[in-house]
């Protein structure tokens, strides 16, 4: 198999460098086949067969002019892709094996890879070895450096928060390249082409996979560890910290209660900008930096060692080190440290940063003899620490895809998880309980009008079989939740139904046609915080024509007029484009301006949903002009929130030309639709119906942590069917809110300057129609219209066996 390494250092540098390079040696000693790719340096030590490399970017130093460009080539490297592909061509790899490559290689390097790959037609997979946060943190620890605690602020995509606490090198500039590159490449989706995440412990796994994106590819492998001899030493009296000697290391920690400690002999070996502290005490010794066979002889004659770490370490090879020489370890209870030690067996856990704990447990140790020497022996005998050649086994079934996404219980002893992963399980589950999502609730497929684009009508729901109060009362905490139909107003109890869900939400707005008046205006009465958007689907002559509802828009809009006159401050109307309606876009927008309304948009789509395969939009680029206009009008507006819509419309352009997401979908992830039957969705946008579970007969942490709502979620990642649709785009806007940001910011410079910030032909896809690069029929397959599908209605048995023999009009009743 041919393998390419690739990893920003390829000198001796740290902890990656030497996995990959003992990785490598261990691969061609199997037989495979090598190559590695990164910078160039002066003591590079391996490399590739074209001898290509990228320049080298030393940060701390370089000509004023270079550190000019660094804040562009820290984000994005042409210079590594075009290297890149001179390897590949070359090489032809099975496997790219990515390691470090943030800001010196950056991760365009993985567009070229996958570039390549399509082009070649060679199943090349992506494997990526996490030896840090870095993805799911910008300055890569989870810790603030600033106030020397444990950060995990930016996960799930708020990188904002490095900005805010000048979390790299305590620099604004820095840490702004640094929020400014996670949003960049999280936004541009480019870690979809990774294949497998490979995480280094399962502490690690779970900071991963809270970037959906990751969720479902990562597995857990331990680092490998050198074959040393098992040789019982005879041991010293001294305990022994070897490593850093540095604030995150827990070193304030340890010399407190070496210092209270002081009938007991320490030996600390190291280095670091804590050295000048190690002294003072006449039971401590700094035996400076140690290698080799001097820190080999250091650890074996130790009574025990000391890991007292204070932040998320990983994967500590010094843990490792230590039991394989056969020295027991003391370790903090703090990241990945718990899963190398087996508790009351090879070494004990303390309470990280907890200097009376830390005390006990040393004391403890240091005095029975008998305990430590039974440790010592218990850690020569241990033999479940990967060897290089058995680490390799296990890699290649990740290599040929045989080994599928973990659990993450490797190495856990017997099935058994200590006192520290129970809690972290019990603290995990109350995180995704207190989380609040934003919900959809779907409380009939009955509906009045008789919608052109929408079949639903056709295929109602029976009552008795629409949701309950019981199963409403079963919802998670939302932050916001849209009540929907169906003619949601249809149902007699919606007035219970509301006053239930605002015990779990923050929100609440209902999607109606506006028919029925008095009933809206009702519940208005009681709830006058409460949001409502009536559709209407263009002036009156068309929403008529569209919505099969006479009198509708008069119906519709004096409905809206009347909770005005009330004081109802969330109203407005929605609209989805087609060709029939595109025209009446910017008028309909102006009636809502003028009357201070929202005013919300969708396209013409398909789904299970709407009963339909056979949508499509005919004239893109007489729509597109339309929303084009809109777009302009809302950019030179006063209100940020219509800046940020125009930026929504602007997608919309992308989404009616079949094109790919401008922000990733995390449907499923924190959003969730919720049928009249009870059955729990990612969305209403999918061909099929998909289904994670039943709220009617499970609870909310049985459904929404069960292997089927995975596997769902697994199929969510990989759907091609590109909605852009507010319920999935609004959450993603807010998750990845520099993308949208700064497409506003750039679009009202340009307002200053024009009267026409915006042109549909930003877009590519617009430019190469217009030139006949591409054709309508090449666009048509782009789109979700399958005029041979038979279209699903995502009904009961019961509900469908009422349809028997019924014409439309009967079913519209």
């Amino acid at each position: 198999m041919r393998i390419l390494l690739i990893n920003k250092f390829l000198h001796p540098n740290g902890g990656s460098e030497t996995y990959i390079f003992k990785l490598g040696d261990s691969l061609k000693e199997q037989g495979h086949e090598v190559q590695y790719f990164g910078m160039e340096h002066e003591g590079r030590c391996v490399g590739n067969r074209v001898n290509v490399y990228t320049s080298d970017m030393d940060f701390h130093q370089g000509s004023m002019l270079a550190k000019l460009t660094y804040p562009v080539k820290t984000i994005y490297s042409s210079e590594a892709r075009k290297k890149l592909r001179l390897v590949l061509d070359d090489f032809r790899p099975d496997v790219c094996h990515i390691n470090n490559f943030n800001y010196q290689l950056t991760p365009s390097m993985i567009l070229e890879i996958a570039k390549w790959r399509r082009e070649s037609g060679r199943k090349c997979r992506i494997v990526y070895t996490a030896h840090d946060y870095q993805l799911v943190c910008p300055n890569h620890m989870l810790y603030d450096p600033n106030t020397h605690e444990n950060c995990e602020k930016c996960l799930g995509g708020h990188f904002q928060n490095c900005f805010r606490g000048r979390c790299i090198h305590g620099s604004l500039a820095k840490s702004a390249v640094g929020a400014a590159e996670a949003f960049f490449w999280n936004s541009c989706g480019v870690y979809r082409y990774i294949d497998t995440v490979i995480c280094c412990s399962r502490f690690l796994k779970t900071k991963m996979d809270t970037n959906p994106v990751f969720a479902g590819k990562t597995v857990v492998l331990h680092n490998f560890a050198d074959c040393v001899e098992r040789r019982k030493t005879e041991k010293k009296d001294y305990v022994l910290y070897f490593g850093r000697f540095s604030e995150e290391k827990g070193i304030r920690t340890l010399l407190q209660v070496c210092r209270e400690l002081s009938d007991i002999p320490f030996v600390f070996a190291g280095t670091g900008p804590l050295e000048r502290e190690i002294s003072g005490a006449d039971n401590i010794r700094n035996a400076g930096f140690q290698s080799g066979t001097a820190l080999e002889t250091l650890i074996r004659e130790a009574r025990f060692t000391v890991y007292p770490s204070e932040w998320y370490e990983n994967c500590p090879f010094s843990v490792m080190e230590s039991q394989l020489y056969g020295t027991p370890v003391l370790g903090a209870d703090m990241g990945g440290i718990p899963e190398l030690i087996r508790n009351g067996e090879t070494g004990e856990l303390f309470t990280a940063g907890g200097t009376e704990d830390l005390k006990e447990k040393i004391r403890k140790l240091w005095s029975d003899r008998q305990l430590t020497d039974q440790y010592a022996e218990n850690c020569l005998n241990r033999t479940d620490f990967d060897t290089g050649d058995r680490y390799c086994d296990k890699l290649m079934k990740i290599y040929t895809g045989r080994r599928k996404p973990s659990s993450g219980h490797e190495h856990s002893k017997g099935g058994r998880r200590t006192g520290t992963q129970k809690k972290g399980k019990r603290m995990k589950e109350k995180k995704l309980k207190d989380k609040k999502l934003n919900g959809t609730i779907i409380i009939t497929y009955r509906c009045n009008a008789r919608c052109s684009m929408c079949n639903r009508y056709k295929a109602p729901s029976r009552p008795e079989e629409e949701i309950s109060i019981e199963t409403i009362r079963k919802l998670p905490r939302m932050y916001f939740t849209n009540i929907t139909g169906g003619e949601p107003f249809i149902r007699t109890d919606l007035k219970d139904i509301v006053r239930e869900l605002y015990k779990k939400s923050d929100r609440i707005v209902i999607s109606t046609n506006g028919f029925f008046t008095d009933r809206i205006v009702n519940l208005c009465k009681e709830f006058p915080d409460i949001g409502i958007r009536i559709s209407i689907e263009g002036m009156e002559k068309t929403n008529d024509e569209i919505r099969g509802l006479p009198d509708g828009f008069k119906r519709g809009y004096h409905t809206l007029q009347v909770l005005r006159r009330m004081g109802m401050k969330d109203v407005g109307f929605g609209m989805t484009v087609q060709d029939r309606n595109a025209p009446d876009l910017v008028p309909l927008y102006r009636i809502s301006d003028r009357t201070g309304m929202e005013f919300a948009t969708a396209s013409l789509h398909n789904s299970f949903y709407f009963v339909e395969t056979k949508n499509i939009i005919h004239d893109r680029p007489m729509v597109a002009k339309n929303f084009e206009k809109l777009i302009n009008e809302l950019l030179r507006s006063r209100s940020p929130k219509k800046w940020f819509r125009a930026y929504f419309n602007h997608g919309l352009i992308n989404y009616i030309y079949g094109q790919k997401r401008l922000l990733p979908c995390d449907m499923s992830f924190d959003t969730f639709f919720i049928d009249p039957y009870g059955d729990v969705m990612p969305c209403n946008g999918t061909k099929d119906k998909e289904v994670l579970g039943n709220l009617n007969t499970q609870t909310w942490e049985e459904l929404w942590n069960s292997p089927e709502a995975e596997r769902v979620r697994k199929k969510v990642r990989c759907c091609d069917r590109n909605c852009w649709m507010i319920g999935s785009v609004s959450p993603a806007m807010h998750k990845y809110i520099w993308v949208p940001a700064w497409w506003v910011f750039r679009h009202k410079v340009k307002a200053l300057f024009t009267k026409k910030p915006y042109s549909m032909y930003e877009n590519k896809i617009c430019r190469d129609y217009r030139d006949g690069k591409v054709t309508k029929e090449e666009l048509d397959r782009c789109s979700t219209c399958d005029m041979k599908a038979a279209a699903c209605d995502g009904l009961s048995g019961a509900s469908r066996a009422q349809l028997h023999r019924k014409s439309d009009e009967d079913m519209a009743q």
